[in-house]
């Protein structure tokens, strides 16, 4: 009997996702329809129009959820070039992990990458250290002292913030210069990337301690003595102070821990752990080669014999001895041979002339028992010094050279997510829906039905092709550039001014352009995408969309400006569009400001590259918090200069009217020159001011400069033609804000001027901004300094607060300048400052007034000079002048009277305790080193 024939068993697929499964769609749709017309449609066999209609949605669904659930990739791929046919990199569309990820070094493992990555440094340790000059706390007279009082009643205060670099030099750095060399490049790093109230001594060498080996080795017959002697020299001496590796991407990807697991906790490397902390050039460092290199207290003679097994000719280590030299290199006896004891705060090393040493020690060699060579440390044959000497160099190569790995982005093909095709093309012939349309004899009623059921088939076919269209513009979605979706529009506005605004949909509809669909006949106007999206997505429920997108890739980053925008919308009536243009900018920031928000600004110039970038005052040399407090707080010039404002002058102007109007201008300090003026009138001279702040910001902007030729007459003959310009506002290019009345001869003096008026502004009229001042920078370097006063008052008791220095912050704000004039805004923007500034930090916040403020300014920047080494004339008494300044500044806050309770309704605001001031400040100044007037509305601020 012939076998059976086999059958093969099917193959087993995975079940399709509900959204994917056609038939799971249509059984939906239909329970559905039984539950809302199930009464009085019965009939829902598959020869129902209205059921085929279903079942053909059911698939159109199905095969778009298909292609909605297709690879990441595949949406962010931009398509191929139209005339090259090439695919763009689909690694440009994601940030560098090299840029994003990285951030400043925080702990101390950070900045013993950052420094064993420089070259010349083969190892690096970090400490706390004591202040240069010790301080202490006089009890009886309630005062810091830089020497202890006499009369015994003082405690020390013990400055915290401060580190110490100890260095242990590469291989080959030998002479003074080299040395010396390498520690300003150290000592440049960490200025480079010093955080907020964290300060370093300068570097020193670390202390070495030398030791002589003696052993006596068995070594294979077939071993080279001169290179297993160098090999030994080499294990011996990274042995005891190990040499700290730097390893490839690929090798810390597959990097084992001790157990055979990666990384030792059974779960890989991820990229984000691999990038964290600071960007490092040679490669990566892994904690566990870290603390392998720490500093040791004792040495264990069995550790070293085991390395030294491990070095290949080596047969057997019949006797081996580690001994610390004295001071004149001679060996010092030891109480347990097995375990040598190392001076505290030294790098153990062996004794060689490699090393920098005379050498001291011995090595045996034998092989089947008999003698080969035997060689004192300090008289090695020059074969093996040099063998030895190409080995270091080797190793030293493995650490030092440049390692700019990236992961490795998969590549995939650019598909037109996009295209769309009506789903009418797929009902059957019967419907005369498809190709092959109406039979030719259909009379005309037959053909109107046919339209009426092609428009509302239309409506899905528009809705399916909508969603396409958000597809395919993924990335533009995503994005955190902030004009992504917006092309080339300028702040939700087209570049020309005074053309309607556009209006950006996030839903990105697209018209139909299938030949198969009648459109002319279907829509009474054409349907173009802009159409199309009108009335699909009007613009207000477009810009909450994107308004929604944005806040949800800013709290992928931890940032909520719910706040901000809550704020600005109730104290300053902002838009919707300014709102969300600041989201944009901030969102395009954010990789920057995530890395460096602790960082501080840089001190003094780096050793090799003085400049501009480094200067101390009108540049963007600024700590990271005070640059992302900008961002968050919206104000554009983030930069450290003069926040000290001038008297804005807005003036009666008498018209036809009994009322006087008010309008304003702004003159220039020294010619007295008409650089900006009001087109109209206001009402109030509060409206006049509140343009002239707005127009003062515009103007300190060249994209919100227009300029135009035009004509004047005058006298009763006509003038050549001549140049003018505006400033308009940057969220309306319709709306003038102030001109220039001055006419040009040429464009290029209007330009001129314009570039004139811009640098003027920006010096004069900065507006708003804020200072940070770190306590630890003001302690005193010799005894003679300053020292910033305590809380002496009575009943301070325990509460005494000793320590100006360690980990505070004085932040200094104008409280006059813009949107800070307003309690609600000062308010919003105090909260934000106290929630972005570190947690171990404690900031003192004062608002102060333009005239304290210009006093603040020039105590400040003639310190900040004396600090950067730019000048050492008058040290003492210029850190005596910031300091008293610094101290005697208060907050000031709005001037309210009392009134009486009963009265009628007035648009006064109420007198709050703590937020405003009882009284009429008149014009004062706070002279450095005088008093303040008693009239001064100020209260004092205890952070």
């Amino acid at each position: 009997m012939a076998p059976r024939p086999q059958t093969l068993p099917s193959l087993k697929r995975q079940p399709l996702a509900a959204g994917e499964d056609p038939r799971a769609l249509f059984n939906q749709g239909l329970a559905g329809l039984r539950q809302l017309s199930g009464a009085q449609w019965t009939d829902h066999n598959i020869h129902d129009p209205g059921i085929t209609t279903l079942e053909m949605l059911s698939l159109a669904l199905a095969e778009q959820a298909l292609r909605t659930g297709s690879d990441t990739l595949t949406w962010l791929t931009e398509p191929a070039d139209p005339l090259t046919h090439a695919v763009p990199d689909v690694a440009l569309q994601f940030f560098d992990p090299r840029v994003v990820l990285p951030n400043r070094p925080w702990t101390a493992l950070d900045w013993r990458r950052l420094l064993i990555d420089l070259p010349g440094v083969r190892n690096a340790w970090v400490a706390t250290a004591d202040a240069e000059v010790p301080l202490h706390l006089d009890l009886k007279a309630r005062q810091l002292a830089t020497q202890a009082p006499a009369h015994g009643q003082h405690q020390p205060v013990a400055v915290q913030g401060l580190m110490r670099v100890r260095i242990d030099f590469m291989d080959g750095i030998h002479t003074q210069a080299q040395r010396e060399a390498v520690l300003r490049s150290v000592d440049d790093a960490l200025q480079a990337h010093r955080n907020l109230c964290e300060d370093f001594l300068p570097p020193q060498a670390v202390a070495t301690q030398d030791f002589a080996l003696c052993a006596e080795i068995d070594l294979d017959v077939a071993a080279n003595v001169t290179d297993v002697t160098a090999r030994l020299l080499l294990a011996a001496d990274a042995t005891l102070c190990p040499q700290v590796p730097s390893r490839s991407l690929a090798a810390m990807l597959q990097r084992r821990g001790p157990d055979g697991v990666a990384r030792g906790d059974d779960s890989p490397w991820r990229i984000e752990q691999l990038f964290e902390g600071p960007l490092l050039r040679h490669g990566f460092i892994d904690d566990a080669d870290l603390a392998a290199s720490e500093l040791p207290g004792v040495l264990h003679l069995s550790d070293l014999m085991g390395e030294l097994m491990d070095v290949a000719g080596v047969h057997a280590i019949t006797r081996l001895t580690l001994n610390p030299l004295d001071a004149d290199g001679f060996p010092l006896d030891v109480p347990n041979p097995w375990q040598v004891a190392v001076q505290a705060g030294c790098r153990p090393r062996l004794a060689l002339a490699i090393n920098g040493h005379p050498g001291a020690g011995r090595l045996a060699f034998r092989k089947g028992g008999v003698a080969v060579a035997a060689w004192n440390l300090d008289a090695l044959p020059a074969a093996v010094l040099d063998r030895l000497a190409a080995l270091r160099e080797a190793q030293r190569l493995s650490v030092e050279t440049v390692q700019t790995e990236r992961p490795a982005v998969p590549r995939t093909q650019p598909q037109d997510l996009s295209a769309h095709a009506s789903v009418q093309r797929d009902f059957p012939a019967l419907y005369g829906l498809g190709p092959t349309g109406l039979p030719a004899g259909a009379d005309d009623l037959r053909r109107a039905r046919q339209l009426q059921w092609r428009a509302y088939l239309t409506l899905f076919d528009q809705l399916m092709a909508n969603d396409l269209a958000q597809l395919a513009h993924a990335r533009q979605l995503l994005s955190v550039e902030p004009h992504a979706l917006e092309a080339e529009a300028e702040r939700w506005r087209d570049a020309a001014p005074g053309d309607t605004p556009r209006t950006v949909h996030t839903l990105a509809a697209q018209a139909l352009t299938d030949p198969l669909l009648p459109l002319a006949q279907l829509a009474a106007e054409p349907l173009t995408p802009a159409a199309v999206q009108d009335l699909i997505e009007p613009f207000d429920d477009a810009l909450r969309r994107r308004d929604a997108q944005v806040d949800h890739l800013l709290a992928r980053l931890g940032d909520d400006f719910s706040a901000y925008a809550a704020t600005m919308a109730s104290v300053f009536d902002h838009s919707a569009q300014q709102v969300l243009a600041d989201k944009l900018d901030h969102l395009a920031l954010s990789p920057h400001l995530g890395a460096h928000r602790a960082g501080a600004y840089l001190q003094r110039p780096l050793n090799d590259a003085p400049g501009p970038a480094h200067s101390v005052w009108n540049s963007l040399n600024i700590s990271g918090l005070e640059q992302r407090l900008a961002s968050l707080l919206g104000i554009q010039n983030m930069s450290r200069r003069n926040l000290a404002s001038v008297s804005y002058d807005a003036y009666p102007e008498i018209d036809q009217t009994p009322d006087n109007e008010y309008r304003w201008r702004i003159v220039h300090a020294v010619t007295d020159k008409i650089l900006l003026s009001a087109t109209k009138s206001h009402a109030t001279p509060e409206a006049a001011r509140a343009e002239m702040i707005e127009a003062v910001s515009a103007g300190q902007d060249l994209a919100h400069h227009r300029w135009h030729l035009g004509t004047a007459s005058g006298k009763g003959k006509a003038k050549n033609p001549q140049w003018y310009f505006r400033i308009v506002s940057p969220t309306d290019e319709t709306v003038t804000l102030g001109r220039r009345i001055e006419p040009f001869e040429t464009e290029e003096e209007a330009l001129a001027a314009m570039h004139s008026l811009r640098d003027y502004l920006s010096e004069h009229y900065s507006g708003e901004g804020l200072y940070v001042v770190e306590g630890l920078l003001l302690r005193p370097r010799e005894l003679a300094d300053p020292l910033i006063p305590i809380c002496a008052e009575p009943d301070c008791g325990d509460c005494l607060d000793a320590d100006p220095y360690s980990w505070r912050l004085y932040v200094v704000l104008p409280a006059y300048a813009g949107r800070f004039q307003d309690m609600r805004f000062r308010e919003f923007a105090e909260r934000v400052i106290r929630a972005e500034v570190p947690a171990h930090v404690l900031p003192r916040l004062c608002w102060v007034d333009s005239d304290d403020m210009a006093v603040f300014e020039g105590a400040w920047r003639d310190w900040l000079r004396v600090h950067a080494g730019e000048t050492r004339a008058d040290r003492a008494a210029k850190l005596a002048t910031f300091i008293d300044v610094l101290s005697r500044i208060k907050s000031i806050y709005p001037q309210r009277t009392l009134y009486e309770c009963s009265a009628p309704d007035t648009a006064q605001a109420p007198f709050t305790l703590g937020r405003t001031a009882l009284g009429r400040a008149g014009t004062k100044r706070l002279l450095a080193g005088g008093a303040t007037p008693s009239t001064d509305p100020k209260e004092p601020d205890h952070g």
